[in-house]
């Protein structure tokens, strides 16, 4: 697979928007799943497993948000490639997700999208008012995995596209990264130690 360094605004513009193959279920159609759809804001039922939580350790990464375009496609993407599970949140526009560790967070759109409000959208700089897109900036978050490559031959499927392929840091860790479907860069690792 080749490399490729797609620019965030390029990647999201010229690709369109893949069709969702969605294992996202209503907790009406199946009582086993923890899998909810965005649509719906009320409590879990009371059949519906919820994660147990372990709060991490002082000064650890505790909750990740993650900003995205559309909530259905993001939910698809990071629950096929890393099995996270989702509950709906109060407000229409999050989702929290847990994961297998004690690490948490939520989907969140990003404000000023034609599915999301207003409100924290704009800047104001030299009395202009400028659109911010949340996914600007240079934090990139690394996912533990227990297989790099096959993680990101599960991106490619799942939608995603992968920035850079496997590579072995210092000889103590393997690590590859990737674009979300929602234009977000994320980074895969295991430790070789």
């Amino acid at each position: 697979m080749a490399t490729t360094t797609p620019h965030r605004n390029s990647f999201l513009s010229n690709r369109p928007s893949p069709p969702i193959k969605s294992p996202i279920k209503s907790p009406q159609s199946s009582a086993s799943s923890n899998i909810t759809t965005p649509s719906s804001t009320s409590a879990l039922p009371e059949t519906t497993p919820k994660p147990k939580f372990v709060p991490p350790p002082a000064n650890s990464f505790a909750f990740t948000l993650i900003p995205v375009l559309s909530l259905p496609r993001a939910q698809s993407f990071y629950a096929t490639v890393f099995g996270w599970t989702f509950q709906p949140q109060a407000s229409a526009s999050q989702l929290i997700f847990f994961t297998p560790s004690s690490v948490m967070g939520a989907l969140s759109l990003i404000p000023g999208t034609d599915a999301a409000p207003e409100s924290g959208s704009e800047s104001e700089k030299n009395g202009e008012k400028e659109k911010i897109d949340l996914r600007a900036g240079g934090v990139v978050n690394h996912i533990l995995v227990a297989d790099v490559a096959a993680t990101l031959q599960k991106v490619v499927e799942a939608g995603g596209m992968v920035e850079k392929e496997r590579w072995v840091e210092g000889g103590h860790t393997e690590l590859g990264r990737f674009w979300d479907t929602e234009g977000n860069l994320g980074g895969v690792l295991k430790w070789l130690i």
